[in-house]
């Protein structure tokens, strides 16, 4: 799971306001920009052209992860503290505000353009957040409509939409992510089953939405993490140390930092849109129910966008109608889960007509068995351009081709370099190991639609990450505010928090053992 680094809410909002204006009375002169304001936009935009530098060098260099990442943080540390000083922003750490009211007349007259569409979006999500629970939590205030709508929108995310983030992102560089094999773009539409587990997956998401789903998630990776520390301690117990299945797991808590685990500029992009558009549908269900905002803004971190906010007037909020406050709370994911749905169909656009366009698709030998037929005949890093005299463009090819082979039967395998005539052993294999890497091809052209890919492919990945991850019962997250109208008790909404928490500390244990 990707922590949500992503969303500021109006309380931290005002907290850091409220701690800058505390220093800004405390010392007035200090607050005060020292340089004119051409001089102040000069300097600002050195450095961010000189974070951003750093950030894609931090991107590219063979360094371990936990060590791109602090770099990146420090930078971004340093250049938040130069900035805010130097153009004397709200702000503290690193963190600073840009606000004001621009956007707001936007958002109002968006709020005018099909009002029945925006409140029915609202319902959809909160469909899509609780599943059929919602119908009985909200007392009726959701429509039938919606009902059906948001259950069949949670299908299709579950068994058509989630099967390919790991397939649309094989061809985005990024650390976290395994190596993947697939098959060519003909299997795309039929490659996915009703399996057991994602039956138990959507039985779960359709009884309490992607609230229930990703609690089930958190807990099933938490039991593992636990498990894996329950081993290590064993190790260690017996005097045999063995950080093995802590140090090779993929931490399922990560932040998000384009430039060090997504691409940096295709990475600010897609997170400037989810932030806009987040914040902007709050805004918009406010001025609906005839609240004021006050103003709009962004939080930054050095110079990458944290979050984003639209600041109503809380009082009017607090007094509105329960289903009233609950459209304007989950306005935001619900907005995240629609354009979820919007770049899936832009990624299956380019996956099957633009990708081939973009990267060139080699075939190769990645590892060598010892003592097979093909060991000291074959070299690793051979690629592959035949089977038996049958020329291979894609895995799947290969696949169906080599399937014929017999046992103890001769296999011909075509290279780059020579043809090898092999005796496959009694299985019919000649013991390669086989896969496949995409290089972006040349040009300009080429640059551009790849950097439109990745565009799309994160923001249609980032935007369900955003979305479901708001809606954990964590403070300044939206999901908390949502859950404070549904239970009445502070107690046992504390403890799901604190469990949330634990869970969270759980999940990035593997860290610590990441070197």
């Amino acid at each position: 799971m990707v922590k949500n680094n992503l969303q500021s809410s109006n309380s931290d909002v005002k907290k850091l306001k409220n701690r800058s204006k505390s220093s800004q009375n405390t010392n007035t002169q200090k607050r005060k920009p020292k340089y004119s304001k051409n001089k102040r936009a000069a300097i600002t935009t050195g450095i961010f052209v000189v974070s951003f530098l750093l950030l894609y060098i931090f991107y590219i260099i063979n360094y371990s992860i936990p060590v791109r990442l602090a770099l990146a943080l420090l930078t971004l540390f340093i250049s938040g503290v130069a900035i805010t000083r130097l153009n004397a922003f709200d702000g503290d750490h690193g963190i600073y505000l840009l606000s004001g009211t621009r956007g707001i007349k936007t958002i109002e007259r968006l709020s005018n353009w099909r009002k029945g569409f925006w409140i029915f979006l609202s319902e959809w999500g909160l469909v899509l957040s609780f599943g059929i629970l919602s119908y009985f939590i909200f007392k009726n205030k959701i429509s039938k409509k919606a009902l059906v709508i948001g259950l069949l929108s949670i299908f299709v995310l579950i068994f058509v939409v989630l099967p390919y983030f790991l397939l649309s992102l094989q061809f985005i560089s990024l650390p976290n992510l395994p190596s993947l094999n697939i098959t060519s773009s003909q299997t795309l539409l039929s490659s996915f089953t009703l399996s057991s587990t994602g039956l138990i997956l959507l039985i779960i998401t359709l009884i309490g939405g992607f609230s229930l789903f990703l609690f089930s998630e958190l807990i099933i990776a938490s039991g593992s993490t636990l498990l894996n520390v329950f081993t290590v301690a064993s190790s260690i117990a017996a005097s045999n140390p063995n950080y093995t299945p802590l140090s090779t797991s993929i931490p399922a808590l990560a932040p998000i930092i384009p430039g060090i685990d997504i691409p940096l500029f295709a990475g600010i992009l897609s997170l400037a849109v989810i932030l806009v558009v987040h914040e902007f549908s709050h805004g918009i269900l406010s001025k609906i129910y005839k609240i004021s905002i006050k103003r709009v803004g962004l939080v930054l971190f050095g110079v990458l966008p944290m979050g984003a906010f639209v600041e109503p007037d809380e009082k009017k909020v607090t007094s509105s109608e329960t289903y009233k406050q609950n459209n304007i709370f989950i306005a935001g994911v619900s907005a995240n889960f629609f354009l979820t749905f919007v770049f899936f169909v832009l990624t299956i656009v380019f996956l099957l007509f633009v990708v081939s366009h973009i990267y060139t698709n080699s075939i190769y030998i990645y590892q060598v068995v010892p003592n097979s037929s093909a060991y000291n005949v074959i070299v690793p890093g051979t690629i592959i351009t035949s089977w038996n005299n049958i020329p291979i463009n894609n895995m799947s090819t290969l696949i169906h081709v080599a399937s014929k082979d017999k046992p103890n039967g001769i296999v011909t395998v075509g290279s780059n370099n020579a043809t090898y005539t092999l005796h496959a052993n009694s299985t019919g294999k000649i013991g390669v190991l086989i896969t496949q890497s995409y290089v972006q091809s040349k040009g300009i052209s080429a640059s551009i639609l790849a950097f439109l890919y990745q565009f799309i492919v994160l923001s249609l990945t980032l935007n369900f990450l955003v979305a479901t991850v708001n809606l954990l019962p964590l403070p300044s997250f939206d999901g908390w505010r949502v859950y404070k109208n549904i239970i009445k008790n502070e107690k046992r909404l504390k403890y799901l928090s604190i469990i949330t928490i634990v869970i969270f500390v759980i999940l990035a244990l593997p860290w610590l053992f990441i070197l």
